[in-house]
């Protein structure tokens, strides 16, 4: 952004430039003019030459120094215009006004209005158009002919209508360039409130981060420099961000997900994360550049839409769609997966018996003694009332019998500080193939309604 910044400068610092150069350029040359044509014996125009470096000299100061600007301006487009009067009185090869004649429109039209630029480059025209008709009419002379100055007329119109078009194409451009370096100053400075900004080397590591991500997660930015991105974030049902994310984007150029990174004081935020390869200016991989947007609490409203209100673990909607992500991996690579369902035997009893605000509490400590038997990749959800159903992803029908059968002891075995003991049921099956979703359970509930039959407390697989 500062570079950018730097592109255009203030009227006055071009125009102070423009002075300084020119007169690197001019000094030179009237030096040598002076002494050549004060040499040659003419000393008209030695004086001239050295007063015209006397007053770009004042200029100069004045342009540097900043004051008297406007006056310095004229100053120099008035000493191009004496050189080209004189250039026209004596037209003597040493005349150093060849050097500077079509100087004179671009010095004009840069330094003044445009206006007051025309009304010194038409005063210049007038004055070569007077001495051409004065050498036609014979009443002055020179050692050039007439006809050059009618040429040097049209050249001058011509430069000074090409000019004119440029300045302001340039001036134009120069208008667009700022409100493009306004809106970008804008935009940036958008993206550094609400994005959380991050560059890192070729291996992950971090070089900078901007102050959104300081403020938000309340690291110092000597504590972030140097360490692993992957030290402090995982990507999502995952237990790290492996740092063979990083190789894999030299391939994939990009990565976009779901992040769970946690602040300085150790509260998790999930961070909608976009990674892309950052390169140089010769196209050489140096690093990636890393934008992250909490979404903490889009993730929680989420989270709050798949999870049953009273136990907490998943509901049916969540467990619908992992049960045909496994249908759809059965489908695919013919990897097997389990599901178990379980209904509390004689809850209805229960809820008569203690009340249904008991029931609740048994529901939920039944949910923890559940999930406690299962793996993270397992999926655990209230399928409804006093039933819980149970996904054992890449698991053959033997080990889903032997949760269920570890599940169902330990319920039988927990004091619920009740006069008798909470028992459930269990029906255990695995996808085959040309299963649906309603076949799969359909044989799930059916081998769970062979439980109940034959006594509860108990595990049925088909």
């Amino acid at each position: 952004m500062n570079k950018l910044s730097n592109l255009y400068t203030s009227a006055h610092g071009y125009e102070a430039n423009f002075i300084y150069y020119l007169y690197l350029y001019t000094f030179p040359l009237l030096v040598f003019f002076t002494y050549l044509n004060y040499a040659h014996g003419s000393s008209e125009s030695a004086v001239i030459n050295a007063g015209i470096l006397i007053i770009l000299t004042f200029c100069m100061y004045c342009s540097r120094r900043g004051i008297y600007k406007k006056l310095a301006k004229h100053l120099v487009v008035f000493s191009l215009f004496l050189l080209h009067v004189t250039a026209l009185v004596y037209g003597s090869y040493a005349n150093s006004a060849f050097f500077f004649f079509f100087l004179f429109p671009l010095v004009a039209l840069f330094l003044l209005h445009k206006k007051t630029a025309f009304i010194w480059i038409g005063l210049l025209l007038g004055v070569i158009l007077s001495v051409s008709v004065l050498l036609k009419l014979s009443i002055i002379y020179a050692n050039y002919h007439s006809d050059v100055l009618l040429a040097l007329i049209i050249a001058l119109a011509f430069e000074t209508y090409i000019l004119n078009y440029t300045q302001f194409v340039l001036l134009r451009y120069k208008a667009d360039l700022e409100r493009f370096n306004t809106s970008l100053k804008t935009t940036n400075a958008l993206v550094d409130k609400y994005f959380l900004i991050l560059r890192t080397d070729k291996e992950g590591k971090l070089i900078h981060v901007n102050d959104a991500h300081l403020s938000f997660t309340g690291y110092s930015y000597q504590y972030l420099v140097g360490s692993y991105f992957t030290g402090f974030c995982k990507r999502e049902n995952e237990q790290c961000l492996d740092t063979e994310l990083f190789n894999s984007l030299l391939k994939d150029k990009h990565f976009e997900g779901l992040v769970e990174c946690r602040k300085k004081d150790g509260t998790p935020y999930w961070a909608d994360t976009h990674i892309v390869m950052e390169n140089d200016e010769d196209n050489e991989h140096i690093g990636f550049l890393i934008f992250q947007q909490d979404v903490t609490q889009r993730v929680k409203l989420e989270e709050a839409s798949v999870k049953d209100t009273l136990t907490q673990i998943n509901n049916r909607m969540y467990f619908d769609k992992v049960a045909n992500q496994r249908l759809s991996e059965y489908d695919r690579y013919e990897t097997v997966s389990a599901l178990i369902i379980c209904d509390i035997d004689n809850f209805k009893e229960i809820n008569d018996r203690y009340g249904h605000l008991m029931g609740d509490e048994i529901l939920k400590i039944i949910a923890k003694l559940l999930k406690a038997q299962l793996r993270e990749s397992d999926t655990l959800a209230r399928w409804g009332g006093e039933e819980f159903a149970v996904l054992l992803p890449k698991s053959d029908i033997a080990k889903a019998v032997y949760v269920a059968q570890k599940m169902c002891e330990i319920l039988n075995a927990y004091e619920f500080d009740l006069r008798e003991n909470i028992t459930a049921s269990f029906g255990v099956t695995v996808t085959k193939e040309n299963d649906t979703q309603m076949t799969w359970f359909k044989r799930a509930d059916d081998a769970l309604y062979r439980a109940k039959e034959s006594g509860k407390n108990r595990v049925y697989s088909l």
